[in-house]
């Protein structure tokens, strides 16, 4: 069997073993044999895949590539790639492709977990085939356009029909939003099923971000039979003002929950083994078990410090006080990798689970859903993996310069100007390595994020752009990570004050990843600077708990510190605040936020030498140049937030 994933990163897999093609015309001939009937004569693709005049060289060119193709599938059913001296085929009765998959769940139950991942990818549908030549090109035009109107059809088609499911057609209508976000049908739709389920907030969210979008691009205003719609609402919410609102995703419970803390695993055999190997697969695993509702999983970056270490269970217990503890080995020898794991309880040391898996050495990584999976299943024996969600992490190939971003992050949180760039530099040797790896352009924004608001770009405007490049760059490779998601929103609300959408994304993220530390992270600012600062508050320290030896904890602490200032209690905001710089004392953000919570507190004898210290940092500052860009939605607050930093010293 030939299976084609398209949606997102194009992949082979030919009778379930994952086929590379490291030819992009090749991959280009699959995919067009796939997508256009099976067959096509040698004449055609030989044109359709070289722009050179030269017909003879192009037939050459063609035979090389059909060449390397035959080689790809020796070992498998010789009937998977034929060839005569006219004509290339692939049996459509043994292909299959994600696209195929997609639709046919449309037409079915609307219930498989990655349908709406391919929805979401549909704009940059092939987008890697991109550029090979101007007639391929058109044709990749073509079948975008062809494939995103066919699933917009559909899904108006599932959204439309009253005997349909309620989740089936809030999925549906949320679907065909990412899509296009200026689909006043949609928006409806999905405004009625959250109407439907006791949720008119929601609801009028929905209704402000498609105003702000229609105004933003169109210049124009919802239609009729919008306004009717949100009049409606309004008019019913106020009549029944006690009627259930489920605005938070996340329940924040006071009692302990159950948390797994996975180890570094121990690598074994007879060559070096490079350290990004153990840091990556710690990440994969953690990554994936965050995408599910369930078991809560402790941040990587608190657990990436016990590599080399074996520490016993007391210690892990007195340290990050998990429920459950992951621990594994992995043999590399002779080009096979030999991955033995365990899950145990903490307090008991009693083994729940073992597991060994046996991979090529190269491919070590694809163990991460079995463990995952293993773990789930051990400890929510009644839940069915199929309705869990699953985030959709970078392609094993990309994790050649995992190592890159590693150094990377440890340099940035330095908050020294040396190292940060040399970060940058990092990050960009990164994303050219691999233009694919989507945690590398994740982290390539936070990157410009920091530096603009940092004081340390020379160019803001041009950083800015790049940001806004890399970020939706990496949602668009990764459009099932929460943690890129949840990125987004961040910026949408610190650049561009777009607060709606921020709220929008936040809850797309914590939806695919609820248990994941940083994910939650991202959303503390904008909640806090929206009127939602309880809701802040409960994520920061959720964080907290999640990640409690994180490296990067300064930069969380800061973050709960600005809901916890937004609630009113300056004491606790500062507390976390002088914590915070603490641990990095050239965090400028930090430091305004504390000192505006000392002021607020009257703990005015701290503040001077914040104020010295910030004068130093950035000699230049502005508070009226600040609060021009600030994120607090309310302009009465933000004009006394200023005054507040005004009054305690820092330059109007």
């Amino acid at each position: 069997m030939i299976h084609l994933h398209l949606s997102a990163s194009w992949k082979l897999t030919l009778n379930g073993e994952d086929t590379k093609i490291r030819s992009r015309k090749g991959r280009a001939l699959l995919t067009y044999l796939a997508l256009s009937g099976g067959s096509a004569r040698r004449e055609t693709l030989a044109e359709l895949l070289w722009d050179s005049g030269d017909i003879g060289q192009a037939r050459t060119s063609l035979r090389q590539v059909i060449s390397n193709l035959r080689r790809s599938f020796k070992g498998h059913d010789p009937d998977l790639f034929q060839t005569t001296p006219d004509e290339v085929s692939i049996p459509l009765e043994n292909l299959s492709t994600d696209l195929d998959e997609m639709m046919q769940d449309l037409t079915s139950e609307f219930n498989q977990p990655n349908t709406v991942k391919s929805i979401q990818a549909l704009p940059q549908l092939m987008s890697e085939l991109d550029g090979i030549s101007s007639g391929f090109d058109d044709w990749l035009a073509t079948t975008r356009s062809h494939t995103l109107s066919t699933t917009q059809n559909r899904l108006r088609t599932v959204y439309s029909k009253q005997d349909v499911a309620l989740d089936v057609r809030n999925r549906a209508s949320h679907a065909a939003l990412l899509l296009n976000d200026l689909d006043e049908h949609a928006a409806r739709a999905l405004m009625e099923c959250h109407v439907q389920a006791g949720n008119s907030a929601l609801a009028l969210r929905v209704y402000g971000n498609l105003h702000a979008r229609l105004e933003e691009e169109l210049d124009a205003e919802p239609s009729q039979q919008t306004l009717d719609l949100v009049v409606a609402i309004k008019l019913e919410k106020n009549a029944a003002p006690d009627a259930p609102v489920k605005i938070v995703p996340v329940e924040v419970k006071k009692t302990k929950l159950a948390t797994v803390a996975v180890l570094p695993f121990d690598f074994f055999g007879p060559e070096p083994t490079p350290e990004y190997l153990a840091l990556g697969l710690l990440d994969q695993i953690t990554c994936h078990l965050a995408s599910y509702r369930a078991p809560a999983v402790i941040s990587s970056n608190s657990t990436r410090g016990y590599r080399g270490q074996s520490p016993d269970l007391n210690q892990i217990r007195r340290d990050i006080d998990p429920t459950y503890v992951v621990t594994g080995s992995v043999l590399l020898q002779k080009g096979e990798a030999s991955v033995s794991v365990q899950l145990v309880e903490a307090k008991s040391s009693l083994v729940l689970w073992a597991g060994s898996f046996v991979v090529a050495s190269d491919t070590v990584f694809s163990v991460r859903q079995g463990v995952a999976e293993s773990i789930a299943r051990t400890l929510m024996p009644n839940v069915n993996l199929a309705e869990l969600r699953t985030t959709t992490t970078q392609n094993d190939e990309a994790l050649g310069p995992y190592h890159l971003v590693l150094r990377a992050k440890d340099l940035i949180f330095q908050l020294e100007t040396g190292s940060f760039e040399l970060a940058g530099g990092l990050l960009m040797q990164a994303v050219t390595i691999d233009p694919t790896f989507a945690a590398a352009h994740a982290l390539l924004g936070e990157w410009y994020a920091l530096r603009i608001w940092q004081g340390w770009s020379k160019q803001p405007d041009a950083d800015r752009r790049s940001l806004e490049l890399h970020v939706k760059r990496a949602v668009a490779l990764a459009p099932g990570d929460g943690r890129i998601v949840s990125l987004m929103g961040h910026c949408r609300m610190m650049f561009d004050q777009r607060h709606n959408e921020a709220l929008t994304l936040f809850d797309q993220a914590i939806e695919l990843t609820p248990n994941d530390a940083e994910t939650l992270a991202w959303s503390v600012p904008t909640l806090a600077y929206s009127d939602q600062a309880d809701r802040g508050v409960a994520h920061g320290k959720r964080v907290l708990e999640l990640s409690p030896l994180d490296p990067f904890i300064f930069r969380n602490e800061h973050f709960l510190s600005i809901a916890l200032f937004m609630t009113g209690d300056y004491d606790g905001a500062a507390e976390k605040g002088l914590s915070c710089y603490r641990r990095a004392p050239d965090y400028s953000s930090n430091i305004r936020m504390t000192i505006a919570a000392l002021q607020r507190a009257t703990r005015l004898h701290e503040i001077e030498p914040l104020i010295e210290h910030h004068a130093n940092l950035m000699p230049d500052f502005s508070v009226t140049k600040l609060m021009q860009g600030h994120g607090l939605s309310n302009p009465a607050k933000r004009h006394e937030f200023g005054e507040t930093l005004v009054a305690a010293g820092l330059a109007r």
